[in-house]
């Protein structure tokens, strides 16, 4: 991945989604993607893969960098 000087080094980017309320993670992957753009559909994606489809009243949150 390519680093703040644009220079490739070995580096990874970790994303993980937590229930809120008991701390639980319900997903979690590793990319090589230097910014989190892309990483917030596949995160729930996984997370309806583990849990089953998500109730209707569910809220997601993520950072400003989740702009997709």
């Amino acid at each position: 991945m390519k680093n703040k000087k644009n220079k490739t080094e070995f580096s990874y980017n970790s994303q993980i989604s937590v229930d809120h309320k008991s701390g639980i993670i319900l997903a979690s992957s590793i990319t090589q993607d230097p910014t989190d753009h892309y990483q917030l559909i596949p995160q729930i994606e996984k997370i309806i893969e583990t849990i089953w489809p998500l109730p209707d009243d569910t809220c997601i949150s993520g950072d400003k960098w989740y702009f997709t």
